[in-house]
């Protein structure tokens, strides 16, 4: 709706150096014509994003800009997670559980509660294939509350559990486990961040599928 009125007073950018507003933001997108150009632009919109996501912590700013101190939610970045689970034989896995945390302490679970809770804002899942999910993350909690109070380097960590498919198959070793092990997608350490900031990541994540040692028996034959 907004890109059908961009004359609409709560849309514009007003920037002093130089002054954003929606109208001229999709003629300089139109207008461009070289790499050269493209790149430009690019930078400019970055430098843009930055800007607007700052006012999420700037009361005084937002006042300014739009007259009132609006909800600084409005200005928070996000990421998105798009998933697929399936097991080694391609079948989609439809029932299982990422957790997100932030240490192998099994007895601290706090961080865990807060991700969980406070900047894992939605998932949704897909209604005919429920192995597929997205999950939105919202990077200004992540940033500012997930990674404070923190003597020393904090990292984000993902592992999965899955509910088994029937009594004689399970996954992983451990029918009453998820994976032993985790990965690390996103660190206060930029240089060790899957995630980046704005952006959609698709991700598919293959589990094993363990057969119960009965499965198959075998009868001597009369």
């Amino acid at each position: 709706a907004s890109v059908i009125d961009p004359e609409d007073p709560d849309v514009p950018y007003d920037a002093p150096q130089p002054a954003f507003t929606l109208d001229s933001l999709i003629l300089a997108a139109l207008n461009c014509e070289t790499y050269g150009e493209y790149q430009a632009l690019a930078d400019t919109w970055r430098k843009l994003n930055e800007d607007t996501a700052g006012l999420a912590d700037d009361g005084d700013a937002r006042k300014k800009r739009f007259g009132k101190n609006d909800d600084p939610a409005h200005f928070h970045q996000y990421f998105q997670i798009v998933v697929d689970v399936v097991d080694d034989s391609g079948q989609p896995v439809d029932d299982y559980f990422l957790e997100f945390f932030a240490t192998d302490d099994d007895e601290d679970v706090s961080d865990a509660v807060y991700f969980h809770s406070e900047v894992l804002e939605h998932v949704h899942v897909n209604a005919r294939m429920p192995a597929r999910r997205c999950f939105l993350i919202d990077r200004h909690d992540l940033m500012r509350n997930f990674y404070s109070d923190q003597t020393s380097a904090k990292v984000l960590c993902l592992s999965i559990s899955a509910q088994p498919p029937g009594p004689n198959v399970r996954y992983f070793d451990d029918i009453g486990q998820g994976a032993q092990q985790h990965v690390v997608i996103h660190s206060e350490d930029d240089s060790k961040r899957w995630l980046k900031r704005n952006s959609t990541h698709f991700i598919q994540i293959v589990i094993p599928r363990n057969p119960a040692d009965n499965v198959f028996t075998l009868r001597r034959a009369p």
